[in-house]
């Protein structure tokens, strides 16, 4: 099981590929599941929690290579609305640190970069 925001990020980013290559516009998704534009651009961005019935509805809007990832779409938005591990510590923990916690759990590398300047004659 991945972190919810990044199961929220993998799903967006799905979404957003097969909308666009199924050349259907965010208005027009806007108007299908009769909600807002910047709706379906939280959806797919992983901004906020996905709701099935909305997935559900983009992916028959969809169609195509839509219908044959649902499960894993289904899936990864109901791995979106889970709780994180650090969810009993909200009270203590900023929303900022919360999301970048999250992101951390969800991380297969890790990259360092360290810098050095050494003045002059050392």
């Amino acid at each position: 099981m991945t972190s919810p925001a990044v199961a929220r990020r993998r799903l967006g980013a799905e979404l957003r590929r097969l909308r666009i290559d199924a050349d259907i516009p965010v208005e027009k998704a806007a108007e299908a599941l009769e909600c807002s534009p910047s709706k379906i651009s939280r959806l797919e961005t992983g901004v906020g929690v996905p709701r099935t019935r909305d997935v559900r509805d983009l992916i028959d809007l969809i169609g195509g290579e839509a219908d044959q990832l649902r499960d894993e779409l289904l899936g990864l938005a109901e791995e979106g609305r889970a709780q994180a591990w650090y969810h009993e510590f909200s009270d203590v923990l900023d929303s900022s640190l919360e999301r970048f916690i999250d992101l951390e759990s969800g991380a297969s590398e890790e990259l360092v970069f360290g810098g050095a300047w050494l003045p002059g004659l050392l």
